[in-house]
């Protein structure tokens, strides 16, 4: 993880060192015949990069304080959260090094735009919690998991593990409810849910939370997409999309409106 290890240890980490006879093999040594994955590969320093350049394109490399070059077989698999093309025009990646690794790119969607998954996650994250804290297993109720698929997820799966986790230390509950997972997520209480919420399908019945819930975001912000995206977690763009899709019109919660509101 490059994120996860000091700049000046990086090269180390990699490459190995050798100092008054003592040699000590970095990760490509280490994976020499087969995989090294680097995780958050945007956080290298440019030194760094330029090395790493080197070893993909010629196969070897030299080791820290070493003088002799050493060849290697390794497929090289890197990762980031951020946009690389961005991170080259501030000139804070190398170009050479990014066609260098975008040889067969896997994009990995954002976790709102595959809601579907939640409920899956949501049963691994509390049965893994479960087993490593000896407890019993738990389940969410149909509003809680409602209330989950309609967050926005700025932070993805990570930041669905970690409210899991909250989830289970706050509450006792047996299936654990929509209050509970408004308190873990930062709220007070869950909006109110319509009588016939689970009479449709699954489909119709998010998208019916969603409506009301984002109804209950314009009201309490007066109509503010700026302060409903941030309480919602989402991205003000999204926000416009999905309150379009909704048929809502964040004008009609503004105050002093005569129009009709959805409830």
């Amino acid at each position: 993880n490059s994120a996860a290890i000091a700049p000046e240890g990086m090269e180390a980490q990699l490459f190995g060192t050798e100092a008054d006879g003592a040699e000590h093999p970095g990760r490509f040594e280490q994976a020499d015949g087969g995989v090294l994955f680097l995780d958050e590969v945007a956080d290298m320093q440019p030194g760094v990069q330029a090395r790493l350049i080197r070893v993909l394109e010629e196969q070897q490399f030299t080791r820290v304080g070493g003088t002799q070059p050493m060849g290697v077989d390794v497929r090289v698999v890197a990762a980031t959260n951020q946009d690389l093309a961005a991170r080259i025009q501030e000139g804070a990646f190398r170009r050479d090094l990014y066609y260098r690794l975008n040889v067969l790119p896997l994009v990995v969607p954002a976790l709102r735009d595959h809601a579907d998954d939640i409920p899956a996650l949501v049963a691994h994250f509390m049965a893994d919690h479960s087993r490593r804290e000896g407890l019993p297993p738990r389940t969410l109720s149909p509003e809680a998991l409602a209330r989950l698929e309609a967050h926005g997820w700025p932070g993805n799966v990570r930041e669905l593990q970690n409210v899991v986790g909250r989830l289970l230390i706050l509450s006792e509950a047996d299936p654990v409810g929509a209050a509970d997972v408004a308190l873990a997520m930062g709220g007070t209480s869950p909006p109110a849910l319509p009588e016939d919420l689970f009479s449709g399908s699954l489909r119709e019945a998010r998208e019916e939370f969603e409506r009301h819930y984002l109804s209950h975001c314009l009201r309490a912000n007066d109509g503010n997409v700026a302060r409903t995206s941030a309480e919602a977690g989402l991205e003000r763009t999204h926000l416009y999309r999905k309150l379009k899709q909704l048929g809502l019109d964040a004008a009609d919660f503004k105050p002093g409106d005569s129009g009709d509101r959805e409830s």
